[in-house]
């Protein structure tokens, strides 16, 4: 949920979502609207129409410092991903 302090901070408390996590190499986290926010070890893009995107910063998390360097830099581009995206072939 987007208002929990936990969940919109980057933070080392990852209790929750390493319960979550248990067994798998990775996972990607939404948030209760479908937007996909970050994964707990990475930030998230992904290439749709040969655009680099990653999520807008009003989905729940503040950039990181790479994603806001791509950001600056032009090569990445801040879009609304959904968690369909994962599902559209490019």
């Amino acid at each position: 949920e987007s208002r929990d302090i936990l969940l919109i901070r980057k933070t080392t408390n990852k209790q929750s979502i390493n319960q979550v996590n248990e067994g798998l190499d990775n996972i990607s986290l939404f948030n209760e609207s479908d937007e996909l926010t970050e994964t707990p070890i990475s930030n998230l893009f992904l290439e749709i129409s040969n655009e680099l995107l990653t999520r807008q910063v009003s989905s729940g998390l503040p950039a990181g410092s790479y994603s806001q360097q791509l950001l600056m830099t032009g090569r990445v581009t801040e879009s609304r991903l959904l968690i369909h995206d994962f599902e559209k072939p490019d």
